[in-house]
């Protein structure tokens, strides 16, 4: 680390633009470039976050209300699943609902094994795009800890903040890569520039150029993952926010919808070996009743490169990986290769950044593929996929054990993994793949007076829920957007 003066970063992506944040926050002495070029655009597809984006924000030194005034922000509490299970359900995971005792999720135990409706695993108000009004008297306090983003003006913000950081940003365009004998890079050939560093982070997404040089290893997951082209298109602001991502079901696929203060991002992911471009059109006009204007289209193959770093390159963003918008990963997973990166940096060590990326690509790579795990004949594509979709090595193992426990975070490998046994529950009870009758044999195994303290947990919450006062959503993004000072003070609204 002593030697690495200056960082390189080709790509000024939502990605790149990340990257540099977090190494500049934890190295404030180093040297770091960003190389943006108008020939690397943004997809615009993944306007959405998981909780990863807080941590983002806290380790840079900004707040959600920052977001939520520059980013065109709305808030989520989840990913809305319709038309995936036998009944509809919300992927939300928040205390008390995910109390523990031990690695044990206890409160979940409880509410499973008693058969709870799906409804009672979260704050039900988030369904009606209502928020609890003491929530906003902190201004560093964010009532739930996603977001909904608007693509460019988070990308614009992102710039901003870099320039002020003394991140220094270079308009240039890549013509060439050159190596060393080592098989390290040597430098970059631009348009306008030469370009030298110590080390190189490739943030070009599908160009992929660095990684391309270096003959980094890609591990497909076409085989696991049915999906493998999508479309994305704008509508109309809503009248009321939705307080969570959208995804609906379609025949060949499914559709995400995404609420920003100014429009409403949308999107149909499909497998086109079942469907063309045609039909998908039809479909989406069809559902929303009126003609809709694709905006963008494109193809892809799920999958990641197995290393994270070789030689003197990084990998990050879409550069590294690519999988479906299902459950947001993009943006998060962008920020936890940062966080193993930056812990692995001062001392050199590839073997364990490589190791810790590893876990974290197969984690989301496990996560998504277990929402496949679904009973629906509604079309040739979900035939197909209820019958004939293989599963992973890992869901293969872990499967048949869950069906009669719940997940437990001592299941997953790393340290860095965006999803815990307390997703996965979510998800498993969504898909109606546990044995009700053995979870609560499960969880009958601890102490009556614990279960019953968390009962009394459970309907404490739930009385609050009833009782406090709330707002709507788009009225507390108004509040946030317009505020200079506290927002609230004791259930009276300013």
């Amino acid at each position: 680390m002593k030697d690495l003066k200056k960082i390189l970063i080709v790509g000024a992506g939502n990605a790149g633009l990340i990257s540099a944040l977090i190494l500049k926050a934890t190295f404030s002495t180093k040297s770091i470039h960003v190389i943006k070029s108008d020939k690397l655009g943004i997809i615009g597809v993944g306007e959405s976050s998981t909780e990863h984006l807080s941590r983002f924000i806290s380790h840079i030194g900004i707040s959600h209300h920052d977001l939520i005034k520059h980013c065109g922000v709305t808030l989520k509490s989840g990913v809305y699943f319709q038309g995936f299970g036998q009944t509809d359900f919300l992927h939300h995971v928040s205390s008390p609902y995910n109390d523990k005792r031990n690695d044990y999720y206890l409160m979940y135990g409880h509410l499973i094994g008693n058969r709870k409706k799906k409804i009672e695993m979260y704050p039900e108000f988030y369904n009606y795009a209502q928020l609890p009004v003491n929530f906003f008297e902190n201004s560093k306090q964010s009532p739930v800890n996603q977001y909904h983003l608007d693509t460019f003006k988070f990308n614009e913000y992102l710039i901003k903040l870099c320039q002020d950081r003394g991140i220094i940003i270079v308009e240039d365009e890549i013509k060439k890569v050159t190596l060393n004998n080592k098989g390290d890079v040597d430098k970059l050939v631009g348009k306008n520039h030469q370009h030298e560093a110590d080390l190189f982070i490739d943030c070009t997404g599908f160009k992929r150029l660095l990684a391309k040089k270096l003959n980094f290893k890609w591990i497909s997951y076409k085989k696991y993952l049915p999906l493998n082209a999508a479309v994305a298109f704008p509508t109309d602001e809503m009248k009321e926010y939705n307080l969570y991502t959208l995804a609906k079901t379609m025949k060949s696929g499914w559709l995400w919808r995404i609420p920003t203060q100014t429009r409403t991002g949308n999107g149909y992911v499909f497998n086109k070996d079942f469907t063309t471009l045609d039909e998908v059109r039809k479909e989406i006009h069809s559902l929303y009743k009126k003609n809709i204007k694709i905006e963008r289209s494109f193809e892809f193959e799920p999958g990641y490169y197995k290393e994270m770093w070789k030689n003197n390159v990084v990998i990050a963003g879409l550069a590294g990986s690519f999988l479906e918008p299902l459950e947001a990963t993009s943006i998060g997973s962008t920020i936890q290769q940062m966080f193993i990166l930056i812990h692995f940096l001062p001392a050199d060590d590839r073997k364990s950044n490589n190791r810790q990326y590893s876990y974290l690509m197969e984690n989301i790579f496990n996560f998504v593929a277990l929402h496949y795990y679904v009973k629906k004949d509604s079309s040739d594509f979900w035939k197909y996929v209820s019958k004939d979709l293989p599963f992973t090595d890992f869901l293969k193992e872990y499967l048949p054990i869950w069906k009669t426990r719940l997940p437990q975070d001592g299941d997953f490998l790393g340290n860095w993994n965006m999803f815990r046994g307390d997703n996965f529950i979510h998800i498993l009870f969504g898909l109606g793949l546990f044995d009700l009758s053995a979870i609560l044999k499960e969880c009958h195994l601890h102490p009556v007076e614990e279960r019953q303290r968390f009962n009394i947990l459970f309907e404490a919450q739930k009385q609050w829920e009833r009782t406090c006062i709330k707002m709507s959503h788009k009225q507390s993004i108004n509040l946030i957007k317009n505020s200079k000072k506290k927002l609230v003070k004791r259930n009276k609204i300013y």
